[in-house]
């Protein structure tokens, strides 16, 4: 019996681990041009990072300023359908504002956030 517990306790750590580091494929898309905030409608200044609340899931977004990212927050945290979140396919997901594409998203990750940070320039959001 103490194989067994032995092979439980390693796939519980793996699992934990995966999730961790969020084991996805690495971003292809490239954010250098053609990104534009959202809200505003104007080139990004900064990363953010959005919650939603349904998925329970972090998503690594491109806005021009802080008010852009606490109103797409907020329509989020509503539920008003001003802006969501919806499934593409594989692993990244797309803002709308009024059923409108926005901008691709990715899963909040440390992978995919220096990958932006890296084709972007950007910094994340200060939180004051």
């Amino acid at each position: 019996m103490e194989k067994n517990n032995d092979i439980i306790v390693f796939v519980l750590i793996i699992s934990v681990v995966m999730l961790v580091y969020n084991f996805s494929e690495p971003i292809k898309e490239d954010f250098s041009q053609g990104v534009i905030c959202p809200v505003f409608e104007k080139k990004p200044l900064m990363i953010g990072i959005i919650h939603h609340p349904l998925l329970n899931k972090g998503f690594i977004i491109l806005v021009s300023s802080k008010v852009a990212l606490s109103i797409i927050q907020n329509s989020l945290k509503k539920a008003d359908k001003e802006y969501t979140i919806e499934s593409n396919g594989k692993d990244f997901f797309i803002v709308y504002e009024n059923k409108y594409r926005m901008q691709k998203i990715y899963d909040f990750s440390i992978n995919n956030y220096e990958i932006i940070k890296k084709q972007t320039g950007l910094k994340l959001m200060d939180p004051s």
